[in-house]
């Protein structure tokens, strides 16, 4: 993951062949790069509470309610909904 002057990063992953086909069909409804609307979802994501991805994350977090982790703190921004401060 490399970062850039802005604190932000550049992360890449390797998906399904389908899955890019989706991407790409919804992103170029819109005429939006695969870069531009991933940085969609995922700040939609964060703006809809970033909820459980699989059910191994909704456990996690389910035990969490009952003993906090022990892992370092979220990021500002993922508290603040993708917002700085």
């Amino acid at each position: 993951m490399g970062k850039n002057k802005k604190g932000r990063a550049t992360i890449s992953a390797v998906v399904d062949s389908a899955v890019i086909d989706l991407i790409d069909s919804r992103r170029e409804r819109l005429t939006l790069s695969r870069s531009t609307y991933l940085t969609l979802i995922v700040q939609y994501w964060i703006k809809e509470g970033s909820p459980p991805v699989n059910h191994a994350e909704k456990a996690i977090a389910e035990l969490e309610k009952i003993r906090p982790s022990t892992t370092p703190n979220e990021p500002a921004a993922v508290k603040n909904g993708g917002r700085k401060g």
